[in-house]
């Protein structure tokens, strides 16, 4: 479930790195978040970010509720608290999912050596010009500057 996915981020990621140093890969590139731009959405999605870019109390008291009767004992009222105004799709929370995948990588230290892991940080490279209206989270326009930012990436990362 949404919840239980978003509080095990970094468990996710680890496995993924252990998965990848098993397979004998050198290099593991993880993509950060697209950029969200909330302005672009449309019908149900747009009805939602203005909800939920306000953080209001009544907004983040029906998340707490929907996810609370849906969700095991185990999950804390606490971590739902935090799904809620952490883990929506706008900028803010983004951000926030960018900083946990910062702080893992720079956490990782020798314990998947020889694998290399590193970020794609394609973030940068997209705005509210870059998506289109209905859409605010895919940002076709830049593909190719994306395609040509990972094929330097990867070129200066892997050893030879």
């Amino acid at each position: 479930n949404a919840v239980e996915e978003w509080l095990e981020y970094e468990d996710e990621l680890e496995t993924l790195a252990g998965a990848a140093r098993e397979a004998g890969a050198r290099l593991l590139l993880l993509k950060t978040s697209n950029f969200v731009c909330g302005g672009k959405y449309v019908g149900d999605y747009a009805k939602g970010y203005r909800h939920y870019s306000k953080h209001d109390d009544a907004t983040l008291s029906g998340c707490f509720r929907s996810y609370r009767v849906i969700n095991p004992a185990a999950i804390t009222d606490e971590e739902i608290k935090s799904y809620c105004s952490d883990a929506v799709l706008d900028e803010d929370g983004a951000r926030k999912l960018n900083e946990r995948l910062f702080r893992f990588v720079n956490g990782v230290g020798e314990r998947h050596h020889p694998l290399k892991i590193e970020i794609f940080g394609d973030h940068p490279l997209q705005s509210c010009r870059t998506t289109t209206l209905g859409d605010g989270r895919h940002h076709h326009l830049v593909n190719m500057a994306r395609i040509r930012l990972l094929a330097n990436l990867i070129d200066c990362m892997n050893p030879q």
